[in-house]
């Protein structure tokens, strides 16, 4: 399921160049715009979620797969809920789109780190 992604991914990045943060421009923007704060968290999230449900509910996870998905929590912890209180609030706001696609690469991003035990 996520190789279908890479199709669609690939012609967006071909064809369209992705404004982001302080170098995004009203013109280029696709779907409203996201305050920087939020669209970072609502971006990190799945990659912090779905391998806390895999950790939190699969007994058979060893103890080297659970301190490997421990430091990946951890990490993913801060980028989620840390990074963005540390952004300097602005009027700095982001494209749908770019968020959009980085919410599905942390999707599959944080279901494939879950399931490598």
């Amino acid at each position: 399921t996520e190789g279908a992604l890479v199709p669609i991914v690939f012609i967006l990045l071909v064809f369209y160049r992705a404004p982001y943060g302080r170098y995004s421009q009203d013109k280029f923007a696709i779907g409203p715009p996201i305050d920087a704060r939020l669209g970072w968290f609502i971006q990190e999230f799945p990659a912090f979620a779905i391998p806390l449900y895999y950790f939190l509910n699969t007994p058979e996870l060893g103890l080297p797969n659970r301190v490997l998905l421990l430091f990946f929590l951890i990490h993913y912890f801060q980028r989620t809920f840390i990074f963005p209180l540390l952004l300097r609030p602005s009027s700095s706001k982001n494209p749908f789109l770019p968020v959009g696609l980085a919410f599905c690469f942390c999707s599959a991003n944080g279901f494939l780190q879950a399931l490598q035990h």
